[in-house]
């Protein structure tokens, strides 16, 4: 029987820590491999957090133990202060999926270079409510073979444009993301 890790773990995300402007830290999330028994030998997890693992990193170097260590379904990367987009290549050459978080390094060349590197999500930490909304996106676009930023687009273009001053950041690299978004990754 097969589960899908976002349902399995959704709970998980509203329990992740919140990011802060000032705390860099990464989040390797995976589903737990688990034997199904049936209910009567009491071995039946009793929430569905129990099928989850997610392992912090404070470091670079904790980050690349663990990727390079382990298998995980996404990565949840900090890109500022503890090399972000370093994790984000190993990431990428261990076929992890990437959600890069930022706060500090919220900016038009941080977001394309993330698309550019590899990342399938690009998010604010003033977004982190919508985490679990995100990596759903990520994993269901995985899934189906779709790029995860055409979701990525529906859901925060209208912020990055109120961010960045308008619509020009999209203006002057409209090749480049129209080609993302209809990329199949």
């Amino acid at each position: 029987m097969t589960f899908d890790i976002f349902s399995l773990c959704r709970p998980l995300f509203s329990s992740l820590p919140q990011y802060s402007n000032t705390l860099s830290l990464h989040y390797f999330i995976r589903a737990q491999p688990i034997e199904i028994r049936p209910p009567h030998s009491g071995s039946f997890p009793s929430t569905l957090l129990d099928m989850c693992k997610v392992d912090t990193a404070l470091t670079f170097e904790e980050g690349k133990r663990l990727l390079e260590d382990s298998v995980y379904d996404i990565a949840i990367l900090d890109i500022m202060g503890v090399q972000g987009f370093e994790l984000l290549e190993i990431a990428i050459r261990r076929n992890v999926p990437a959600l890069m978080l930022t706060a500090h390094g919220l900016s038009e060349e941080n977001l394309r270079r993330s698309a550019e590197e590899g990342a399938s999500y690009y998010a604010p930490k003033e977004e982190m409510s919508n985490i679990a909304t995100f990596v759903a996106d990520v994993l269901e676009a995985r899934e189906k073979n779709k790029s995860p930023w055409i979701r990525w687009s529906e859901r925060l273009t209208s912020f990055y444009d109120r961010r960045f001053g308008g619509k020009d950041w999209r203006e002057k690299e409209k090749e480049f993301w129209e080609k993302r978004i209809k990329a199949i990754d």
